[in-house]
């Protein structure tokens, strides 16, 4: 969903794994979301667009982790600690909601400050549904 509304706010994007995602380069922002910062696959991902040149953002619930040491910037969404006193919760939902909501509230500011209006970002949403 946060690739979609950078989408709508006029950004270009791509998710890996799909398909059409070209090659990441050099002056590129990989974006990699892992609650303990040592995901394998999302390591290996980040190690690449690393090697590559591109900028490195991590979400995680940890401030340093083998993810976060490559970072060029590290956003600590909770502890660990935190996450694991909540009950009925299972398996870093409480960590995945908190993302969420951070991830909502920077496209709010993003949108704010670069004054891209509502009507324009439709025009930008998928027609063929």
């Amino acid at each position: 969903f946060f690739a979609m509304r950078l989408m709508h706010g006029g950004y270009e994007t791509f998710v890996v794994g799909e398909i059409v995602t070209p090659s990441i380069r050099e002056g590129d922002l990989f974006i990699v979301i892992s609650g303990s910062g040592e995901t394998e696959t999302m390591l290996a991902f980040t190690k690449k667009a690393k090697q590559q040149g591109a900028k490195i953002a991590v979400i995680s619930t940890k401030k340093s982790s083998t993810m976060a040491d490559m970072a060029d910037e590290v956003f600590q969404i909770g502890t660990p600690e935190l996450y694991g006193k909540v009950v009925g919760m299972p398996m870093g939902t409480t960590f995945e909601l908190s993302t969420l909501f951070f991830l909502e509230a920077t496209i709010s500011h993003i949108i704010h400050e670069k004054g891209i209006p509502e009507e324009e970002m439709r025009t930008r949403h998928a027609n063929l549904e």
